[in-house]
């Protein structure tokens, strides 16, 4: 090796020692900031309006969103307590209760219209002795802690009411919760059990229905 090989030799190695030195420094970089960084929030928690509680979460430690608050959309409605068949149910403060004289079997319900030019629905629970229904349906599901019987709705003829309901056995007692929808009053001349098709509610609707049915209560 000459002089001038000898001479070269530190600076190569220097050169090498750099580069590696540029690269593993370049690539603890990286690392590091691609590394997510650990953050460890209070364990101080929000109360929430309907009594829940969120925690602190997330790279900024802010507090959970709270769940959405559910709107009890029969807070304004009205408690009827019909005490003679012992239960009580709410219904909107617009519409008018009647109870049916002209059966044996009592009947309440709550119309939301008298003027029968229009639009309008009915709710009706009527109450019989189990011993005088001989088909009750099979449960389909349970509403309220009760097994009952839930039509999925339907249509009697292009101008009849769109009607739905539910029934259920208590205490010998066999109950029938029936919502109509009319559209128009008169019904065609025909017999009322022709053309019988599925119904359509729209969702205001079928809110007032199962409205209704989640007041149920017993005394």
């Amino acid at each position: 090796m000459n002089k001038y090989q000898k001479g070269f030799a530190p600076i190569v190695i220097a050169l090498i020692v750099l580069i590696l030195t540029s690269i593993g420094g370049t690539g603890y970089y990286l690392i590091k900031k691609q590394s997510p960084k650990q953050t460890v929030c209070t364990t101080d928690a929000k109360i929430c309006p309907e009594g829940s509680s969120v925690g602190r979460t997330g790279p900024n430690c802010e507090f959970a969103a709270c769940p959405e608050e559910k709107v009890d959309e029969t807070a304004n409605w009205i408690t009827y307590k019909y005490e003679k068949y012992g239960f009580e149910i709410k219904y909107p403060p617009t519409w008018t209760p009647d109870i049916s004289t002209t059966y044996e079997f009592g009947a309440l319900g709550f119309t939301s219209s008298k003027n029968e030019d229009e639009e309008f629905m009915n709710f009706w629970i009527n109450r019989y002795k189990s011993s005088e229904i001989p088909d009750k349906g099979t449960p389909n599901t349970i509403i309220n802690g009760l097994n009952v019987y839930k039509d999925d709705g339907y249509v009697r003829n292009p101008d009849g009411p769109s009607t739905q309901f539910i029934s259920f056995e208590r205490n010998d007692y066999f109950y029938v919760l029936t919502f109509q929808v009319f559209k128009k009053y008169n019904l065609p001349s025909k017999s009322m059990y022709e053309d019988i098709k599925p119904a359509i509610f729209t969702s205001e609707e079928k809110a007032i229905w199962d409205n209704f049915i989640s007041t149920l209560k017993f005394l």
